[in-house]
């Protein structure tokens, strides 16, 4: 039997929770876990308020309750052996969970709370996948102002003995915190620094349904977060500086892993909405002999978000699917980067429609955000919070299921099993 389940992860609504469901295809049914994290919410609370004592908190965020989540969000899930690991977006832990009995438990590295893990990686060696961690106090000195960029370390974890380590430390160059880590046959990491923050004071800023605003936001300096490239061979760490900014995830084709595809989201984050500045883009490199390539790029006028690109294979020949906010499934040609077909999934309630070149992701948690491929390639499967949309690409066909009742968010990129 093929891959028939989805593993969709996000949070629950009323306290914050963790749910995971595991969806199955066949029967358009879902089993739901909901995990009591309250524990390590109060451990972040706790460091929160240590770290912004004047309660000045990032991306203007105007409570607790309103940074809290993005720390806690599950982010991304990948499965290794029995094993789905879940790491959340800024957090000193990752939750690694049976696929067969549902029983959980939190993975630390040294117990401490000074620890931000990265996203997974996307690809492992046996039951080894590879990872990024920094400090959350130096992470907290950024968002302070106190500091520019941070270091790093790159650690490998044994998902059979619970064990880490460390690989290498890089002193500086991060200037956000490590959105994923990428492992590719070929023995190098490609490691994505996602700075979703535009160089201005928004504490005290009105909205941006505020015309003034809008253009003093869209005027101030948005720096590119970096792409790392180490090379484990050599030991050699190269950085890409991406076209656009907001580098956030990375895929390795199957057959040639010296060629990966990075996509750019072109978004910051104000107060509780992500912000398209500008439709986002998908990058084609190749790295062999000490030296990266771009090979290409796709975009397009409604290539907005692109939360999630992957790499699939359909007789044969390698394409990419892409979410583009809030509505479509982009089909790409993996080797020319050119569209092979662009498919609407229904009609939004929020359109996007840029102001002064700006547009608020506010509230829409129809959009499908999160993307997985079927194994011949012919079936893409897209989750919101609530549906789950199976299209046949190749007939241009979209049918639809709701998986859960529960009023949560789908915050990661689901895993196919």
């Amino acid at each position: 039997m093929g891959k028939s389940k989805l593993f969709v992860a996000g949070l629950l609504n009323s306290n914050f929770f963790e749910v995971y469901n595991i969806i199955d295809l066949e029967k358009e049914q879902s089993k739901e876990i909901v995990v009591d994290n309250t524990k390590e919410q109060e451990s972040l609370v706790k460091m929160i308020e240590r770290q912004f004592p004047d309660g000045k908190l990032p991306y203007g965020a105007q409570e607790t309750g309103q940074f809290l989540p993005y720390l806690i969000n599950p982010h991304s899930c990948y499965k290794v052996g029995d094993k789905m690991l879940s790491f959340m977006l800024q957090a000193p832990y990752f939750r690694e969970i049976d696929v067969n009995s549902l029983e959980n438990c939190v993975i630390t590295y040294k117990d401490s709370t000074d620890i931000i893990f990265s996203a997974s990686s996307i690809g492992h060696r046996n039951n080894i996948i590879y990872l990024s961690v920094n400090s959350a106090d130096e992470r907290a000195d950024i968002y302070n102002g106190k500091r520019t960029e941070i270091g790093f370390h790159y650690l490998a974890y044994d998902v059979i003995n619970h064990k880490f380590k460390e690989q290498r430390y890089v002193e500086k160059g991060l200037i956000d915190n490590m959105h994923q880590v990428g492992y590719s046959r070929e023995e190098f990491l490609v490691s994505l620094d996602m700075n979703i923050s535009v160089n201005l004071d928004i504490s005290q800023m009105a909205g941006l349904d505020n015309e003034a605003v809008r253009i003093k936001y869209n005027n101030a300096y948005f720096q590119k977060g970096k792409i790392f490239l180490w090379d484990m061979k050599t030991d050699r760490l190269l950085v890409i500086d991406p076209p656009l900014c907001t580098p956030a995830h990375v895929e390795f084709d199957r057959d040639d892993q010296s060629v990966f595809y990075v996509s750019c989201h072109n978004m910051s984050k104000f107060k509780g909405s992500m912000v398209l500045h500008g439709p986002g883009m998908i990058v084609k490199y190749r790295y062999m002999n000490g030296i990266i390539e771009k090979l290409g790029c796709f975009t397009d006028f409604q290539f907005n978000r692109i939360t999630t690109h992957k790499i699939f294979y359909c007789n044969e020949k390698p394409y990419l699917a892409v979410t583009g906010y809030p509505d479509y499934l982009y089909i790409i040609n993996g080797e020319t980067m050119v569209l092979e077909t662009k498919i609407k999934l229904f009609e939004p309630d929020m359109p996007v429609l840029y102001q002064d070149q700006l547009f608020p992701c506010i509230g829409n948690r129809k959009a499908p955000l999160y993307l997985q491929v079927n194994e011949d390639g012919t079936e893409v499967y897209l989750v919101n919070s609530d549906t789950c949309f199976r299209v046949l690409w190749l007939e241009n066909s979209v049918r639809s299921f709701k998986y859960t009742e529960n009023n949560g968010a789908v915050s990661a990129h689901c895993e196919i099993f």
